[in-house]
């Protein structure tokens, strides 16, 4: 800059700003779990921090962070602030575990259950001369088995939030 003012006197030059935007981030109602973002607005190429955390018996699947133009990509937790306001969402699933049911040290079932789902068990153990009192998470009888219903007819629904396996055993 090149001044060519005639005077000996003083000049005083002051700077002119303009503020640089802010885009917003919304944090997405999702289901079977919450999702928060570290901050509640940022600017384009700002990095931000993303949370998810799961419902009991539900599981993180991947992130759903997304704005006007599509899914945007986030890597270890985080993602760059577009030019544009962010909805930071994720999806979650069920946990499925494999529940095996013996009858005496013999499998009389294996049912593959989605976590809070009735699964209907066709195979009802029998014993000559017991009486069934329901399931066990020991072959040996006194530890009961977390379940909320099961049934004469056979229905029986899971709510342990576990994702993998499990033995369950007919307690006479």
């Amino acid at each position: 800059w090149k001044y060519t003012g005639a005077d000996n006197g003083e000049l005083k030059v002051y700077a002119n700003w303009t503020a640089v935007p802010k885009y917003n981030i919304t944090n997405t109602t999702v289901d079977y779990g919450t999702v928060t973002a570290d901050k509640t607005s940022a600017t384009a190429g700002e990095l931000v921090n993303v949370t998810a955390v799961n419902a009991t018996g539900y599981h993180f699947v991947e992130w759903n962070v997304t704005n006007s133009t599509g899914k945007i990509t986030v890597t270890n937790n985080q993602f760059v602030m577009p030019a544009s306001d962010v909805n930071a969402g994720a999806e979650f699933a069920a946990n499925v575990t494999n529940v095996t049911f013996y009858n005496v040290n013999e499998v009389i079932a294996s049912k593959l259950n989605t976590y809070n789902a009735s699964t209907n068990l066709t195979a009802v153990p029998t014993r000559d001369g017991y009486t069934f009192n329901g399931w066990n998470v020991s072959s040996e009888s006194g530890t009961a088995f977390n379940s909320t219903a099961y049934n004469d007819k056979g229905v029986w629904k899971y709510t342990g939030a576990d994702n993998g396996e499990l033995k369950v055993y007919a307690n006479w």
